[in-house]
């Protein structure tokens, strides 16, 4: 499904896409350097410092990025590997942050061997001549995470740009990452991860035929297929949403799990959600679900009247949190 920037609604100038090196025709810029996977608030604060550096310096802020992420590449059996973005996400985040350039470099294997301090040299200088760099407080990169601040202090001088550290973003006393974040979501903590990420934490794909049973318990649900293998899903529960389809939202409830009352036979979690104000076919439409609050576990009812009695309950808690944030 497209996403739309706030920025593009507003008039303000589109990001720039490079995806070719040899393409690349950026004025004087000021670049950072890194994965950004969740573009959340710590990745929003370097973008702020970049911002803040680039007007400085009279250059454009750029962002420059690997696709794919490097452990899908380099650990192609590990099926752990989730993201908190995929690359359609990760462009409309960074544009949403203000970002003037992005520019994308495919990662193979090839390409893993670069040692830090050449891709700093040919690619960062030689290729798009940065005239300023900005780095987070821990940051690593090139081959086997040679590349350090340390490292790159001394490349700075020796080449001729400048370099700039962000501190972390704190946040009850825990600094904010991707990993902090994808531990939150996992254990379906939507709330933390919110905080962290700077916004709702948001999953796409597109709606498939189910086997009804949502219908007969007198709440249809869409059944998604997301679209990303690579995606992270919020543990299994039911939550508060906001859900997306076309320019329209509509606030609703989703079930992330096997459905234990109604299934004997649990091999896969499954994700649905029972929109409010609905009443429209929703097959083999783009949606995509905001996840605003976690309210419960999922679990076994002794009867499908029990199973009922408490969606009806959850409906109404869940239409109570969602007017609270309006």
């Amino acid at each position: 499904m497209p996403l739309l920037s706030r920025h593009a609604k507003a008039g303000y100038k589109k990001m720039k896409i490079f995806k070719d090196l040899e393409k690349v025709s950026i004025h004087r810029p000021v670049a950072t350097i890194g994965i950004f996977d969740g573009v959340h608030k710590a990745h929003q604060a370097i973008i702020e410092r970049l911002e803040r550096t680039s007007e400085k310096l009279a250059g454009e802020s750029t962002v420059v990025t690997l696709w794919p992420h490097p452990r899908i590449v380099l650990y192609k059996e590990d099926d752990e590997i989730q993201l908190l973005n995929t690359l359609e996400e990760k462009i409309f985040r960074l544009e949403e942050a203000g970002v003037q350039n992005l520019v994308i470099i495919p990662f193979n294997t090839l390409f893993a061997d670069t040692s830090f301090s050449d891709f700093v040299e040919e690619i960062l200088v030689k290729r798009l001549n940065i005239v300023h760099l900005v780095v987070g407080y821990n940051h690593h990169f090139g081959k086997n995470r040679e590349g350090n601040y340390y490292k790159l202090d001394q490349l700075s001088a020796r080449l001729g740009f400048g370099l700039s550290q962000q501190a972390p973003v704190v946040i009850e006393d825990k600094k904010v990452s991707s990993s902090a974040i994808r531990h939150y979501l996992k254990e379906g903590e939507v709330n933390m991860a919110n905080r962290f990420l700077g916004y709702h934490y948001q999953v796409g794909g597109k709606v498939v035929t189910g086997n009804r049973k949502g219908r007969e318990l007198g709440f249809p649900t869409a059944n998604i297929a997301v679209e990303n293998e690579y995606k992270l899903i919020p543990g299994d529960g039911v939550y508060a949403v906001i859900a997306h389809i076309g320019d329209r939202k509509i606030e609703g409830m989703m079930n992330i799990g096997c459905r234990p009352t109604l299934m004997e036979d649990c091999r896969q979690s499954l994700i649905e959600v029972h929109l409010f104000d609905w009443d429209d076919d929703l097959y083999d439409m783009e949606i995509r679900i905001d996840f605003i609050e976690r309210i419960r576990d999922e679990r076994k009812f002794g009867s499908i009247s029990e199973l009922k009695a408490q969606i009806t309950q959850d409906k109404v808690l869940i239409k109570k949190i969602l007017t609270s944030i309006k």
